[in-house]
């Protein structure tokens, strides 16, 4: 008999790992001390003409420059109080968002649900301990609510969440680079390659022309207190992460980026039982590389023309674990395969001398396709992408569509947009979207909901989004969404089937 296999690090009991959660916060107060004791302010100040003057003008520049986030609303004042002569701040938000998918399907909105409606208070603590040295804490309290297939209600869902967690050393030795460790904050502005929160160690460096990362990252815990350990898919996975960046000329730059991800834990063989809780469909070693290529040319007054180029290629192997149908905790097959693919993204976006100033979008994204018995080379993202891209409005907005909101895989997709400024820092958009796929497949990787294609035709359909943004407010910001896709001809029978989903969140900074 086969005796079920609980990977290491995932516990059964929701509470028996709750130190994974402030692992990072515990490391970065015991560095934080060693950096006090041996870099004194009053040391530092003396014999370092480069530390900068510490005030609390310093200090408040220092917070929003390491602490500002495009997906966060929060005052230009916030709360801070005097502490041992530095500037204690403390901020946050509170958010509220709705999300519902109709018709309702096999398995809408992640995990099965039609709705979904999250209410979260983030709050965050900033401070300079030294010129140098300086320490950022938050964490979120959030409840989830959901309704299921069949009018299913379910209760709320509370849980605590760390959200970003760590210590900040400013040129440390002089050196002119900067060490952060703890759990990191990683994006791009594309949120093509990145955007996450991981457990990492950076470092970082540069000008005001051109600068440059190298990061190492692991999950130590659990990031949020219902869920039982270490998600299955993250653990044991060591990422290492690259970025350099070059202002060639105003408002002209390019980023080169490489993402090496190694999966240690160990392959289930066949027979093998595991639990569902710790299913890992796949262990992978791969690596990516790529470019971003980003400028804005002014046609005149009022008149911009700005354009964007992704390109991206993946390599390296990975194994599929695949399980059975009526044992579906038992290991049925184990599948080696190589992993080659590329992919590209550009975009066009005139901005017109008009009244609200309109904005004209282009965009096509392209990937590689094919599989064979040892190689796929259907290109798959990082998976700490989001896809977010602002099309010229005020706040980014799904870029491959919301109600799909599908990994660039296999795909051809071709964008058409115009949008609006609105009163004064509000914007709406609308957004068009068709989706082929390079092959046609049986499915649609990571997709919003799960629906299985005929494989017989490339046509997924199209999609159209209405977005609107309200910024007028320092410290409220609301977000609507309206989405619809119609199924094309690789949904066979329901094609022409019209799926629509809609979205409204609220955040208030304080």
């Amino acid at each position: 008999m086969v005796s079920a296999v609980q990977k290491r690090g995932c516990s059964s009991h929701p509470y028996s790992s709750i130190s994974a959660l402030i692992a990072p916060l515990v490391i970065a107060l015991a560095l934080l001390a060693f950096a006090a004791l041996a870099n004194a302010d009053k040391t530092t100040a003396e014999t370092d003409t480069t530390a900068p003057a510490t005030t609390a003008s310093a200090d408040s520049e220092l917070r929003q420059r390491l602490t500002q986030r495009e997906d966060q609303r929060r005052t230009s004042d916030p709360w801070h109080t005097d502490i041992f002569g530095r500037t204690l701040t403390v901020s946050g938000e509170v958010a509220l968002d709705h999300e519902r998918m109709s018709p309702r399907l096999s398995e809408p909105i992640d995990d099965g649900r039609s709705r979904l409606s999250t209410l979260s208070l983030e709050a965050e603590a900033f401070y300079s301990v030294t010129d140098r040295w300086s320490l950022f804490v938050q964490g979120r309290l959030g409840a989830d609510k959901a309704l299921r297939e069949g009018d299913e209600r379910l209760g709320w869902t509370r849980y605590v969440e760390r959200g970003e967690m760590w210590l900040h050393g400013r040129s440390v030795g002089g050196s002119g680079l900067d060490f952060e460790l703890g759990r990191l904050n990683f994006e791009d502005e594309r949120r093509w390659w990145l955007d996450e929160e991981l457990d990492a160690l950076r470092v970082s460096g540069g000008s005001d022309k051109f600068e440059f990362s190298l990061a190492a990252a692991r999950e130590l815990g659990r990031s949020r207190s219902d869920q039982d350990g270490i998600d299955p898919e993250q653990q044991d996975v060591i990422r290492w992460i690259a970025n350099a960046g070059w202002e060639w000329r105003p408002n002209h730059s390019v980023n080169l980026f490489m993402l090496r991800h190694r999966d240690r834990s160990t392959t289930e063989s066949v027979g093998q039982v595991v639990r569902a809780a710790v299913h890992d469909d796949s262990d992978a070693r791969l690596t990516w590389v790529g470019a971003s290529l980003e400028g804005e040319a002014n046609l005149r007054p009022k008149e911009s023309l700005h354009h964007w180029l992704d390109v991206a290629r993946v390599c390296g192997d990975e194994a599929m674990v695949e399980f059975g149908t009526h044992s579906p905790d038992e290991v049925t097959n184990v599948l080696r395969r190589k992993i080659r693919g590329w992919a590209a993204d550009a975009g066009l976006r005139w901005q017109l001398p008009l009244p609200g100033q309109p904005r004209l979008s282009l965009a096509y994204a392209i990937t590689s396709s094919g599989t064979t018995s040892d190689t796929d080379r259907a290109y798959r993202q990082t998976g700490l992408h989001s896809n977010l891209h602002e099309f010229g409005a005020a706040k980014e907005f799904a870029r491959y569509g919301s109600t799909l909101a599908l990994e660039l895989s296999n795909l051809r997709v071709t964008t058409l947009g115009v949008g609006l400024t609105i009163l004064k820092a509000s914007s709406v958009d609308l957004v068009y979207h068709r989706y082929r796929q390079a092959e046609p497949a049986t499915e649609m990787r990571a997709a919003r909901f799960a629906s299985e294609l005929t494989g017989l035709a490339t046509d997924i359909g199209s999609g159209l989004d209405l977005v609107l943004t309200f910024l007028e407010s320092e410290r409220v910001e609301l977000n609507a969404t309206v989405s619809t896709f119609r199924a094309g001809e690789a949904f066979g029978a329901l094609a022409g089937r019209r799926y629509r989903y809609g979205a409204v969140s609220i955040r208030v900074g304080f």
